[in-house]
């Protein structure tokens, strides 16, 4: 049973900090160094500099980036830049975009949920995790103590009840409004209504929710509450460390898209180099697309064009590689005695799970594939790494099918780390969770 509450969430001050495109920032794992400076140009209280605190040169273990991004909030609190919403709230949380010339809106419910082991089935994950990002956001926690930035999952709403409630919620003129660097448009509505409030945990009480976005981020919650438990800080049930922050949306929102996100091969060494050409030659078909004087733009383009125009049921992957010297292109398609049947379980027919299962993980190892396997949601991004000698090989994929993700995940069946690329991401700024006290019920 999912346990979703109010909370008294920090949201930035207008009268101090002025307009609010200009404090948001992206989730922690997709900030470039380049637009990590970018945005702290933008404002002296952009939310970076708490999601994703500069990193300088003389850091030690007692003054790093994770206590200036605990200074930072604290003198933020202090100074009003942050206030709290008293009584507790939810947050309707509206993004409006442009996708391939047409306007999309997306809508979350922002709120707090009780932290449940997935073994329990009420929280359910979709693709294993890494340790180095769970080291790092549980270093942010500590230091802060607050959740700065919401995980994104998603709930079944085929019967609409939970959308007539927001509905209900958005009735009045929202009341913070901004636009990230990508164009998105963000609203936010403040829902204290009780009886809106009541339906919202009611409506949810019975169904699971599927993390989408941060999975990292919710396995390092579970993680700083059992410190906090074996340090007698968690006085009850109620204790906020035993919630997290999450933005919940539709499955069966029209504006929810997934992509992929594509994998960069290198540092293999010589006998890794050939185990891998072996495997993929034994087990895919090879046809050379053709690449004559094309930019990386064309190149990633003729990838994907070839990608869409196969069949769902073919397993299929887009291929770069410099061969002596000059970039080459392929689609490659999994040999027949290797395809799964009608009949195989979901997990099974994942382009991504074939991927690692059948090439990556016999040569570079399960879940953690350290410097040897790269992730990028930007075709383009990938082609170009290959062509300036920085990866070996780039494999650009397909998205995932939403209703094989349903398939997959209603299983409780796990994918690689990165199988999807939820988009928009949701940004950091709109609203900050402290992890203090008790809360509402």
């Amino acid at each position: 049973m999912v346990d979703i509450r109010p909370f008294s969430g920090y949201r930035y001050n207008p009268s101090v900090v002025g307009e609010l495109s200009r404090l948001l920032c992206p989730p922690y794992d997709v900030i470039s160094p380049a637009q990590q400076r970018e945005l702290y140009q933008k404002s002296p209280f952009n939310s970076v500099r708490l999601e994703l605190t500069e990193q300088l040169p003389n850091d030690t273990l007692q003054h790093n980036r994770y206590t200036r991004a605990a200074d930072t909030f604290k003198g933020w609190l202090a100074k009003g830049v942050l206030v709290p919403d008293v009584p507790s709230a939810m947050y309707l949380i509206e993004e409006e975009f442009n996708f391939r010339g047409r306007v999309r809106v997306r809508t979350g419910l922002t709120a707090c949920v009780k932290l449940e082991e997935f073994e329990k089935g009420v929280i359910v994950p979709h693709e294993y995790t890494t340790s180095a990002p769970k080291k790092d956001r549980l270093e942010l926690m500590k230091a802060c103590h607050a959740n700065i930035s919401p995980i994104m999952a998603l709930y079944s709403d085929s019967g609409g009840a939970l959308t007539h409630l927001l509905s209900a919620a958005r009735t009045k003129p929202s009341l913070a409004a901004g636009a990230s660097s990508d164009g998105v448009i963000y609203r936010v509505w403040v829902i204290q209504n009780q009886d809106i409030l009541r339906g919202i945990h009611e409506a949810l009480s019975d169904r699971p929710v599927y993390l989408a976005d941060g999975h990292h981020r919710y396995e390092t919650a579970l993680n700083y509450r059992n410190l906090q438990r074996a340090s007698g800080a968690i006085k009850s049930d109620a204790s906020t460390a035993n919630f997290v922050m999450m933005t919940l949306i539709s499955m069966n929102d029209p504006g929810l898209l997934i992509f992929p996100y594509h994998r960069l091969v290198g540092g293999l060494n010589s006998h890794e180099e050939k185990a891998l050409s072996a495997l993929m030659n034994e087990r895919f078909e090879w046809e050379e697309l053709q690449l004559t004087a094309l930019s990386a733009e064309g190149i990633a383009a003729t990838l994907e064009e070839g990608l869409q125009g196969r069949a769902q049921g073919d397993v299929v992957f887009g291929c770069f590689m410099l061969v002596s010297g000059k970039g080459k292109g392929y689609l490659l398609t999994l040999k027949n005695a290797h395809v799964p049947g009608p009949e195989a379980p979901p997990l099974e027919r994942c382009d991504t799970w074939l991927l690692h299962q059948r090439v990556l993980n016999p040569v570079l190892g399960e879940h953690e594939a350290g410097t040897k396997l790269a992730f990028v949601h930007d075709a383009v991004e990938a082609v170009r790494a290959v062509q300036k000698g920085e990866q070996q090989m780039a494999i650009l994929l397909r998205p995932l099918p939403l209703k094989l993700f349903e398939e997959v995940v209603g299983q409780g069946n796990r994918l690689p780390p990165k199988a999807t690329f939820f988009y928009p991401k949701l940004p950091t700024g709109l609203v900050f969770n402290r992890l203090e006290g008790e809360m509402s019920s």
